[in-house]
């Protein structure tokens, strides 16, 4: 890892404290790379980062600090190894993935993958972030020995803790993900199924490694971090380099393999040949890379939640069997693995004649389509249906203050994930999702068609998740789910919102309401449910136009919703302009006594003018 081969440094015949290593029970241990040091060192040059961080939930279940190992008398002592097991809180077996931390093979703590164990738990995972021993505790193979002992105890315990034992993968962040490229591929108890390698080398053998340490050598300077841990340069220990590296053993029994890398090159050393070896035995393999990244890109905001998405796709493809489908339901099949006519969305979605007569449907097998979608008002009448909406996903992370080729920020619109134009336009059971992260403004999905329905969907994002764009186009949104931290559903459309599950993230505001004056309406929710992470820390809308109209009626308000209701934002004005309603809510946000005076309870009588034919116009369903 790049820091710690700036950080640390010791020569081969001693293994001298740093000035980042401490004692902790007895064991020395190199402090200088964390979360923490690894964002002070790349803010710098992107100051647009945020630490991914992430919570266990109701939904999930923790099993902290396990014993999987004691190695008895060391010159620490006995030197007990400990894992924790994240996973969903149900009675279901779910493929398990050990999550190995980075850190120059001599730094870094399991704390560091706990995010993304989370995150990738959170979406059908049992997940496990292990402690493995380091230099200058051990040298290798220990760290080795000690992974493979935590795949054989996951093995072992896949019964107790809920793991598919026949479903076993094993992920690593830059060291870690050498880690587990080399036990994968050797796969010495045939038990890994899947290897994910975020920005770790596959191989040391490499010309500016193998002349940096023998240099360092020569010249009496402090040794990298890399050679330390194989205990001598390429000349002096050829069979550890060799044997450390997860090229050289590419067999028939060697896991599929996901890389996922910076655009550092000397961080994926060896990425393209091992890819190459495992073609000629027909093994499977994926390579992403995040453009314009630090190498700690995973650590991070607008790259994490991507990589999470990467990890759990590949998985998916490997783990899923798919549905069975009536082919003649569809006049497009979207799949990644080339099972259907197309393997993106967009390339589906061009097939589409322009201006056709008949209804188009498109049916997009599971999968996460890390692409930037526009469906242009040509494409009347079509309708996308997922195969399931947890893992048919349509995802990017464009934000708005990313800069475009010529130096211009794109800004709000054009952040967004997915463009949807035409009129007409209809999805089921997908995910549309703007995998940035709270860095400002980032558009999940704009919609600007007429008559839109959305059914079983889900909107996933921070700021601004779901823009509902034309003002006096007609939307409807049934049984969805909708999740975000600012403002995250405006925009200037008529939108009906039936039975949906609002999730507000943080602090904010759920809507931010741009209606036309002569709009009869703007936002309705109807036998919604909107609950969130922190009591009293949401409002239930603004004005983002002075105009702005949002119902809320018959809801299920929690108490994230402040008492007061509504937010003027900071314009008194908007005061006798917006118009914010609402009728026969339940729930501890729903109470009224304190809602702010220009906001209104609706009658019976005035209710009825609220009603879905009124709002979304009788030619809505035809």
């Amino acid at each position: 890892m790049k820091i710690i081969r700036i950080l640390f440094f010791a020569v081969f015949s001693t293994l001298p404290l740093t000035a980042q290593t401490v004692v902790i029970n007895g064991v020395p241990r190199d402090t200088g790379y964390t979360v923490q040091s690894s964002y002070q060192k790349e803010v710098k040059r992107f100051p647009f980062i945020r630490i991914a961080e992430a919570k266990s939930t109701d939904e999930m279940v923790v099993y902290p600090d396990i014993i999987y190992k004691t190695i008895r008398d060391t010159k620490y002592g006995d030197r007990e190894l400990r894992l924790s097991v994240y996973r969903p809180a149900d009675e279901h077996d779910y493929p398990v993935v050990l999550m190995i931390h980075g850190g120059g093979w001599n730094s870094g703590s399991p704390d560091m993958q706990e995010a993304l164990a989370i995150h990738l738990s959170q979406k059908g995972f049992a997940t496990v972030t292990v402690e493995y021993r380091l230099s200058p505790e051990q040298l290798y193979p220990a760290a080795v020995d000690d992974l493979n002992d935590a795949v054989s105890w996951i093995s072992r315990n896949a019964e107790e803790y809920g793991f598919d034992a026949g479903k076993i993968a094993v992920s690593g962040c830059s060291a870690g993900g050498q880690l587990a490229a080399l036990i994968g591929t050797k796969n010495r108890d045939n038990l890994v199924k899947a290897i994910i390698n975020i920005d770790g080398i596959s191989t040391f053998i490499e010309k500016e490694m193998v002349v940096r340490a023998e240099k360092a050598k020569n010249e009496g300077n402090k040794v990298p971090a890399d050679a330390l841990w194989l205990d001598g340069t390429y000349s002096e220990k050829p069979e550890a380099w060799k044997d450390a590296s997860a090229l050289y053993w590419v067999s028939s029994h060697s896991a599929p393999v996901c890389f996922i890398n910076s655009s550092i090159p000397r961080f994926h050393n060896g990425c393209d040949e091992h890819i190459h070896r495992l073609d000629s035995l027909d093994i499977y393999s994926e390579k992403h890379t995040f453009e314009d990244t630090p190498h700690t890109f995973w650590l991070f905001h607008p790259w994490h939640l991507s990589t999470v998405n990467l990890m759990a796709n590949f998985l998916w493809k490997l783990f899923d069997e798919p549905a069975v489908i009536d082919r003649s339901d569809y006049d497009i099949v979207v799949a990644q693995d080339g099972t259907g006519d197309f393997r993106t969305v967009q390339e589906a979605v061009n097939a589409v004649p322009d201006f056709r007569k008949r209804p188009t449907r498109i049916f997009i097998r599971n999968g996460i389509y890390r692409e930037k979608i526009i469906i242009p008002d040509t494409k009347q009448d079509l309708t996308l249906v997922g195969e399931d909406r947890y893992r048919t996903i349509l995802s990017y992370n464009n934000y708005a203050s990313k800069k475009n080729p010529f130096g211009d920020e794109i800004g709000t619109s054009g952040s967004a994930s997915v463009y949807v134009c035409p009129d007409l336009f209809r999805a089921e059971n997908i995910t549309f999702e703007n995998a940035a992260g709270p860095v400002g403004q980032a558009v999940a999905i704009i919609v600007r068609s007429d008559r839109a329905r959305f059914h079983n969907c889900r909107f996933l994002g921070f700021q601004d998740t779901l823009y509902t764009h034309k003002a006096f186009s007609r939307q409807y949104y049934s049984n969805c789910y909708i999740e975000g931290t600012v403002d995250f559903i405006f925009g200037a459309s008529t939108a009906w919102f039936e039975e949906c599950e609002i999730i507000c993230k943080g602090n904010g505001y759920v809507t931010a309401a741009s209606t036309p004056q002569n709009a009869p309406f703007g936002y309705v929710f109807h036998k919604c449910r909107v609950t969130g992470e922190q009591a009293n820390s949401f409002y239930l809308g603004r004005p983002w136009r002075p105009y702005a109209h949002v119902a809320f009626i018959e809801c299920e308000l929690g108490n994230v919703i402040k008492p007061e209701g509504w937010n003027n934002w900071n314009n008194e004005e908007n005061e006798s302009t917006a118009r914010f309603v609402e009728y026969g809510n339940r729930g501890e946000g729903a109470p009224t006594g304190a809602r702010v005076k220009w906001s209104h309870q609706l009658t019976d009588t005035k209710t009825q003018n609220y009603s879905k034919e009124k709002v979304l116009g009788s030619d809505f369903w035809e």
